[in-house]
């Protein structure tokens, strides 16, 4: 074998053994990279499973403290536990736990936050038990509108309530806090400070309006910004978010705006007004009748002394009846609810319906009620009693035979009185009858107003097929009112 050969030969074998070295080195490094992965996934699995064992065992001593009415000690414990291992259930535990303090607008905000958790959660019972929290403590929680007037607004104006900011769009809205004092202040450069204590018990709305700054000549010319007095760090200011959250109760970092209000919320009571044409089918084929006494009519009976014979008897409106053809008319009235809602989407009530009949009549019906949401449609039904009347055209008169009699004329209770001869028959009479039966309801939200003043509700347009049973005949109508459901 010739050197050049011989030293072809041995560069290879060096080269293999470096190659070789180098992969051997590369393999024991993916080894310790490995191995430190595997500890380091280890180390988290284990953190995470202390935090959530942190967070149970201070949720479980929170809900002890807190049944035995420690609240200042449980209220802390529950949002740390919150904090470590956030849950709808940990944070609806801190809800309650603010609302048993007191912080009734705080625990408001926090329902309406475990609510939304709970709906993602897919957890049902929970969700339904915060919304219903929530919707009762609505109507307690007081609120505070600051008002800052056009000439009170200037450059770097700054409006805190309890020294927590509050956003623009939050000015001259109501927005809810807890009850107690609350102080209102408000700052900009080169100008003195507006500063204003209120106090604000369960339910009340109070107003606090920002006067035009004064012009401070002398931190105006030290370039200094007049700040708020106090300075202690932020009050629990109750619109914020949920707890252990920027803004959130009893935390640093300023309350966000008030949630916006998107759903029509349970436990609020409810008032339903519409308008509208009924048309009215009357079936009423028996009435009084105004000539009913210019009749009489005759059947068999048997005379005291064992013989039958015929007899003649006068009509009133306790024997005789007016026969009448169906009729058809207009009503121009509407319906109205009250009621409580049970649920978003679930409202009971009494309802009524009625209105006049052009030519004559009416129709007067009511009675409990039930509603139930399905998107933008509403399905219900009313069960109804009442009275419906209408004008009709008499065509005969019918006349009552006596029980004892009824053997003598075939078993007939009624004999056709004839009119010939006879006073005419008007050529039309209103006609009525008690009446008892219900309907249905069909209803379309045509614009939506959710929110948390008076005139929260829709705009509706509903339709009511309606079926009376009267003692004599029946009646069909079919309203349709376009109408305000406040709620």
């Amino acid at each position: 074998m010739s050197d050049h050969q011989n030293r072809r030969d041995g560069l290879i074998s060096s080269s293999l053994d470096a190659r070789g070295a180098r992969g051997a080195g590369a393999r024991r490094r993916a080894r310790v990279v490995t191995a430190a992965l595997l500890t380091l996934t280890g180390a988290l699995g284990v953190a995470r499973d202390a935090g959530a064992q942190d967070a149970a065992a201070l949720l479980d001593e929170g809900k002890k403290l807190m049944g035995a009415g420690k609240l200042a000690e449980a209220c802390p414990k529950i949002e740390e536990s919150y904090k470590l291992a956030p849950s709808p259930s940990s944070l609806y535990q801190v809800a309650t736990c603010h609302e048993k303090q007191g912080k009734i607008a705080t625990a408001y905000v926090e329902y309406i936050d475990a609510e939304a958790e709970a709906r993602k959660a897919g957890n049902k019972p929970l969700q339904q038990d915060a919304k219903v929290r929530s919707a009762m403590l609505e109507t307690r929680i007081p609120r505070l509108t600051v008002k800052v007037p056009k000439d009170a607004v200037v450059d770097g104006l700054e409006v805190r309530v309890d020294d927590t900011p509050l956003d623009r769009g939050s000015w001259n809205q109501g927005s809810p806090v807890n009850p107690g004092e609350h102080k209102v202040t408000a700052t900009a450069p080169g100008r003195k400070p507006f500063e204003k204590t209120v106090t604000l018990r369960i339910g009340r709305k109070e107003s606090v309006t920002v006067t035009a700054l004064a012009v401070d000549l002398a931190a105006s010319q030290a370039g200094v910004t007049p700040q708020p007095s106090g300075g202690e760090g932020p009050k629990d200011v109750s619109w914020g978010g949920k707890a252990g959250g920027a803004g959130g109760a009893g935390g640093a970092g300023g309350p966000s705006a008030p949630p916006p209000v998107t759903t029509h919320r349970a436990g609020r009571f409810v008032v339903d007004v519409g308008v509208g044409p009924t048309l009215l089918v009357g079936l009423i084929d028996r009435g009084s009748l105004s000539t009913i006494s210019s009749y009489d009519y005759t059947f068999a009976n048997q005379s005291p002394d064992g013989v039958v014979r015929d007899e003649i008897a006068v009509c009133s409106n306790s024997v005789c009846d007016g026969v009448y053809d169906p009729a058809v008319g207009l009503v121009l009235g509407g319906q109205a609810f009250f009621g409580y809602a049970l649920k978003e989407d679930l409202q009971i009530g009494a309802r009524v319906l009625g209105g006049y009949r052009f030519g004559g009549g009416y129709m007067l019906v009511g009675g409990p009620s039930a509603s139930l949401k399905f998107g933008k449609l509403w399905a219900g039904l009313n069960l109804l009693v009442g009275g419906v009347a209408n004008s009709a055209t008499p065509t005969g008169v019918r006349g009552g035979i006596p029980d004892e009699a009824q053997q003598f004329n075939e078993g007939y209770s009624e004999v056709v009185v004839s009119l010939e001869g006879r006073t005419p028959l008007p050529p039309s009479e209103v006609v009525g009858t008690f009446a008892f039966g219900g309907s249905v309801e069909v209803s379309y939200e045509l614009f939506d107003n959710p929110s948390d003043k008076w005139h929260s509700g829709a705009l509706m347009v509903s339709a009511w097929p309606t079926f009376l049973k009267g003692l004599e005949g029946m009646a069909i109508s079919l309203p349709i009112t376009l109408g305000y459901r406040f709620h």
